[in-house]
């Protein structure tokens, strides 16, 4: 499991949270929920079973996490 990724937005006079993480190799699995006062109001997640075996695989799971990150961040 990598550390994910954390970051707070202000937009329209609130504060969105973004966290990104990582469900580890058992289940893998990229997250990345926006959050407004506590609560999720959207998410997105990715599947990255199919790189699992790969000797890089640590490598491309953090790329495919901070390009998740970045995107939701624009969309928000």
């Amino acid at each position: 499991m990598l550390l994910g990724f954390n970051t707070n937005i202000p937009y329209n006079g609130n504060l969105y949270h973004i966290q990104t993480e990582d469900k580890g190799l058992k289940n893998p699995k990229i997250i990345t929920c926006i959050y407004l006062k506590g609560k999720i109001i959207t998410s997105k997640k990715i599947s990255y079973a199919n790189i699992v075996r790969q000797p890089d695989c640590k490598v491309r799971v953090k790329k495919l996490m901070a390009r998740q990150h970045i995107k939701m961040m624009k969309d928000l």
